[in-house]
């Protein structure tokens, strides 16, 4: 699709493309709280969010199988400070991270 899109650029095409919908539930995250938000630690294989709660994992392996698309392995990683967190409406709907 971008060898199209740089060639009605070329001709002085003026292109639109949708953006793709996300679920309800995406639309409610705070751009704050977005997954690249949470900062991993390498050497303990945690994340760190941005409220400061560790996350951990057990370490396994899951695949996230796609409609469609390309399946790719995640690893789940959780804290239970999130039941308690004060801005967990604003936070991801889930806790996967990939790797």
């Amino acid at each position: 699709m971008g060898k199209q899109l740089q060639e009605c650029k070329e001709k002085g095409i003026t292109t639109l493309v949708a953006y793709p919908e996300r679920n309800s539930r995406a639309k409610q995250i705070d751009p704050a709280y977005y997954t690249d938000k949470f900062l991993y630690d390498a050497a303990n294989d945690t994340y760190i969010c941005p409220q400061g709660a560790t996350l951990t994992t057990n370490g396994e392996w899951y695949d996230k199988k796609r409609k469609n698309r390309t399946s790719y392995q995640i690893k789940r990683y959780s804290t239970p400070q999130c039941k308690t967190c004060p801005v967990k409406h604003l936070c991801t709907s889930h806790y996967k991270l990939n790797k």
